[in-house]
């Protein structure tokens, strides 16, 4: 009698675990817009090796599975094809779980020494010495520097798979989400496509509000919802401080945020590029030092004497720090608004030659008179007319 109830206590348990999973799947597949295709092989994938591990759960995740494919709308034909790829499905490579012994469960399987091989066709960057292709990366500087201009232009390269100031480029589709400065963001694209001739990119804007730890799972399935399987390999965040509800100084808030960051990154498959500020101290980006520590690498911009902007790898992992990159601002004369004004942005240039680092600033940019911007030759010329 005592073993039947040990056994029965034994079977509950092993079922409430099923269930958790179920319930987390059962949310997912609610909360998906559009195909709900992949996200049930998943589910199946997932809920199966469980099934293998907990065998007292089979028949109840079998039963669920079938609601399962209700809630996502699929028919019964089609969610058997799906079940049955995912029964071949090979273990999974990170949270591997085999049987041994009594059902011991191995959750983290060991490599030895002499498997432990470099994958050398393994291309580890987006932008090499520049970008990696996953994880996160912080482009922080003052106010007005020139980051999200830099930024942008960086990611409509990589998007198009145009080699970068020299640099090799994995072309890859590229979400922007713009929260700072969003009003402005169309002219800075109309710019680039003008002066570039380019009419097509999988460059995409996101200018919706953005609270990135409540709505970090949101955002990831609207993607994948309106992409498909054409995801973003980048997403820019601009700025840091546009996506955090709470204080950049605390620890707490700057953990969650990074953790809802590293979130999109690993579902998505992707790096996520934060743009952020300085403080007071104008020689570390503001906030909690944490942010720093969570990076793959750490870009920093700045001003240098004659407008130049210079980004400098401060810190990275895989590759060499030190590098410096420097580019102008060049205005652009986009059409006229509705009033007859000239609507102008800037467009993202290199620059030849040496660094202009001796007189390294970091106040707002105003262009030297020689290069003036479009929209004030145009007002001076309307000016000296009426005169």
């Amino acid at each position: 009698m005592t073993a039947t109830l040990e056994q029965a206590e034994s079977v509950l348990e092993i079922s409430s675990q099923a269930s958790e999973q179920i319930a987390s799947w059962r949310r997912v597949l609610n909360q998906t817009v559009g195909d709900a295709r992949p996200n049930l092989e998943r589910a199946a994938v997932e809920l199966l090796r469980l099934a293998q591990i907990e065998p007292g759960s089979k028949q109840i995740i079998v039963d669920e599975l079938a609601n399962l494919a209700l809630i996502a709308g699929i028919d019964d034909d089609e969610a058997q094809a799906i079940f049955a790829r995912a029964a071949k499905a090979p273990p999974d490579p990170i949270n591997c779980r085999t049987i041994t012994g009594k059902n011991a469960l191995v959750a983290f399987p060991l490599r030895a020494f002499e498997n432990i091989r470099l994958d050398t066709e393994r291309r580890g960057y987006l932008v090499k010495g520049l970008i990696p292709s996953n994880g996160l990366v912080v482009v922080w500087g003052p106010p007005k520097c020139g980051k999200s201009f830099w930024a942008a232009d960086l990611g409509m390269h990589i998007a198009l798979g145009w080699d970068y100031r020299g640099r090799k480029v994995q072309q890859a589709p590229v979400v922007y989400i713009g929260l700072e400065g969003r009003h402005g963001f169309p002219a800075r694209v109309e710019a680039f496509r003008q002066h570039h001739g380019v009419d097509v990119a999988p460059f995409y804007l996101l200018s919706a509000s953005l609270d990135l730890v409540a709505k970090s799972g949101e955002l990831i399935a609207s993607i994948k919802a309106q992409l498909g399987a054409d995801l973003p390999r980048v997403i820019f965040l601009d700025t840091l401080n546009r996506s955090l509800v709470g204080s950049e100084s605390k620890d707490e808030d700057m953990a969650r945020f990074l953790a809802a960051a590293e979130r999109v990154a690993q579902e998505l498959n992707c790096v996520v590029i934060i743009v952020h500020h300085c403080g007071i101290d104008a020689s570390r980006p503001r906030g909690h030092t944490s942010l720093s520590g969570a990076v793959e690498s750490q870009l920093k911009v700045e001003r240098a004497d004659g407008g130049q902007v210079v980004v400098t790898v401060e810190l990275a992992k895989d590759f060499a720090e030190g590098t410096e990159i420097s580019s102008r601002l060049d205005c652009v004369e986009l059409g006229t608004d509705a009033d007859g004004d000239p609507i102008t942005s800037l467009v993202v240039l290199p620059v030849e030659g040496p660094i202009q680092r001796p007189g390294c600033h970091t106040q707002a940019f105003r262009p030297p008179a020689p290069r003036a911007c479009c929209a004030g030759r145009v007002r001076l010329q309307r000016w000296q007319a009426r005169a």
